[in-house]
């Protein structure tokens, strides 16, 4: 069934994402480079790497011209690898987030025994 391939597909471009992701990661950040340089505006630059794949596939797409450098499947691949970061980045920033408000409720509370064990002595 057409189904079953499109999964398959899909599938196939999910595991070529990723691979392209490690090796890059691989290549990129061996050095002093953390990954997070990258994205010097936080999740701006990740708005604008995924706007820049985006006009290029409107580009490729609407000349009708075969691309003599990057494949619109490489632009494609990119998008996913974008949009995982971005996905990544913005969980990653929730979770601290909930993280340091458990932190100061914790502080907030430590604090006010502490208070009350002043006020009752």
């Amino acid at each position: 069934m057409a189904i079953d391939r499109i999964e398959e597909l899909y599938l196939e471009a999910i595991n070529k994402a990723r691979k392209i992701k490690f090796d890059k990661i691989h290549d990129y950040n061996n050095g002093l480079v953390r990954r997070e340089d990258y994205y010097l505006f936080g999740p701006s630059s990740l708005v604008n790497e995924l706007w820049k794949k985006m006009l290029r596939i409107i580009s490729i797409y609407t000349s009708g011209e075969k691309p003599k450098c990057e494949k619109l499947e490489d632009t494609l691949l990119d998008i996913i690898n974008y949009s995982a970061d971005f996905y990544s980045y913005l969980r990653y920033t929730e979770e601290n987030k909930q993280k340091e408000e458990r932190e100061k409720d914790e502080l907030r509370r430590t604090k006010e025994n502490l208070f009350r064990r002043m006020r009752s002595e």
